[in-house]
């Protein structure tokens, strides 16, 4: 019924527009034309609930993954929406972690993603094999 997609991240007051999907940011583009190029399946910045009965929040991982029969999730940490704290970034990744399924869970600086996507999703995907 709609042209939009309904469940991606709907905060982004302009996102950027690929595909018919939504992108916060540009290295988020460039990811996901690298995976365009090798064919893989992803999901970007889907909206997912996670948390405990009682204490659930919904998240948005950059990318969810399929390659393989394994599924993993790719992050672009960036100035505009990590907090430069990695202690509070990876509490919000163990939220989706702890509710299993996903192999492999990892963030990339943004500007490497932004000046070498194909190289950062070569070594996420060979990881993600072994995992």
């Amino acid at each position: 019924e709609t042209k939009q997609p309904t469940n991606q991240n709907s905060y982004e007051p302009k996102p950027i527009i690929y595909m018919g999907m939504r992108f916060s940011s540009q290295p988020e583009v460039e990811i996901a034309k690298a995976l365009d190029r090798l064919g893989v399946m992803y999901l970007p910045n889907c909206l997912v609930r996670v948390g405990s009965p009682g204490n659930r929040e919904t998240r948005f991982p950059d990318f969810l993954i399929s390659h393989k029969g394994k599924w993993g999730i790719l992050e672009v940490d960036g100035k505009k929406y990590h907090t430069g704290r990695a202690a509070e970034d990876h509490d919000r990744s163990r939220q989706i972690e702890r509710h299993g399924g996903i192999a492999y869970f990892t963030r990339f600086d943004a500007m490497r993603c932004m000046n070498d996507a194909n190289g950062v999703v070569k070594e996420f995907l060979d990881i993600l094999e072994k995992k």
